[in-house]
């Protein structure tokens, strides 16, 4: 990109210096690097800050470094030329954060030299004004721009010493959970619905409904299920929620006798809905079968075949994969016997 002519010609036709800042631990390999001489190398010494740079830079160009957040405190334009994205997001050690480049940048996100081209150009065009929805972007993420920012930080360091008293309310800490839910971090929603609920006056279902939903997505659902039993007298259990409760428990590698006959005492009291009712009519044979409960078994075959239409081939295949399912789980220690498939 620096050998570029387009780049240079841009350079020229705006008005424009560029200063190459190479990182840190690059300074010893510089003289190795064919950069043409109308580029300046903005060598940083040891304990030497990047400062002057953003302060006297219009643009910068980077790939993905928190420096541009920098810039963006200037309310200067940044360009990502991530031309390696697929294997930087896919095989490095980087892990993706709340922070989305392309809808939380402060400027456009390219992969290949042309579009930077472009987008330099754009901007040369502009004075290297930042455009919209960039704009917006840097104007959202800095709350403060006072020159007051080092005074909060010691001020916040000062409070470290004081009991702490929680100025975060319920709601902000619900609309976390929901911001993780919708990117998927189900163990971090899960664990902000289980702060709600053990801070909460009242209990909203809701938040019971998503707690467990998010626990049993990220392999937390028999720890989930025993929390919300140990607060049943505050919940009004509805059959979602019931439901929900017996995945979780049955989730755990080897249940006790007794949460297994819990999870049958429910099933078995449960005003069940139609739509789920095929499904835990299957639950309950494969654990009548597992505590070996002859008449149940019996009774529960025979609900399959004329509620249900189930055929009695099926009906076998079912029992024969539950035998192998139950003589592996005995034989071998390890696994988990499927009650909920």
């Amino acid at each position: 990109m620096l050998n570029s002519n387009t780049l240079e010609k841009l350079i020229n036709d705006y008005n424009y210096t560029i200063t190459f800042v190479p990182h840190f631990n690059m300074r010893d390999i510089l003289n190795y690097l064919n950069i043409p001489n109308y580029i300046k190398i903005g060598y940083r010494e040891d304990g030497e800050s990047f400062q002057k740079y953003f302060q006297e830079s219009d643009l910068m160009i980077t790939d993905y470094t928190s420096a541009a957040f920098e810039m963006g405190y200037l309310k200067k334009p940044v360009i990502y030329y991530q031309f390696d994205e697929e294997e930087f997001f896919n095989s490095h050690t980087y892990t993706k954060g709340y922070f989305d480049y392309k809808r939380d940048g402060f400027g456009p996100v390219v992969t290949t030299q042309e579009e930077l081209l472009i987008e330099l150009k754009n901007l040369g065009k502009n004075n290297c004004q930042v455009g919209e929805p960039h704009r917006s972007s840097i104007e959202n993420t800095f709350a403060f721009r006072d020159g007051k920012c080092c005074e909060r930080i010691y001020q916040a360091i000062l409070e470290l010493d004081k009991p702490y008293e929680s100025k975060i309310t319920i709601e902000q800490i619900r609309q976390k959970a929901k911001d993780a839910l919708e990117h998927e971090y189900f163990y971090e929603a899960s664990c902000r619905y289980r702060y709600i609920l053990e801070n909460s006056r009242t209990i909203d279902i809701s938040d019971v409904e998503q707690y467990l939903y998010c626990a049993l997505q990220s392999n937390n659902g028999y720890e989930a299920s025993k929390f919300i039993l140990s607060i049943q007298d505050k919940i009004q259990f509805n059959t979602h929620i019931k439901i929900e409760l017996i995945k979780g428990i049955l989730s755990k590698n080897s249940n006790s006798k007794e949460e297994i006959e819990w999870v049958l005492d429910t099933l078995e009291n449960m005003q069940i809905d139609s739509n789920d009712k095929l499904m835990l009519t299957w639950a309950k044979l494969r654990i009548y079968i597992y505590l070996e409960k002859r008449e149940k078994i019996k009774e529960t075959i025979n609900i399959l075949k004329n509620e249900f239409n189930i055929s009695k081939d099926e009906i076998d295949l079912e029992l024969y994969l539950l035998r192998n399912n139950i003589l592996a789980f005995s034989t071998s220690g390890g696994g988990q016997i499927e009650f909920f498939v």
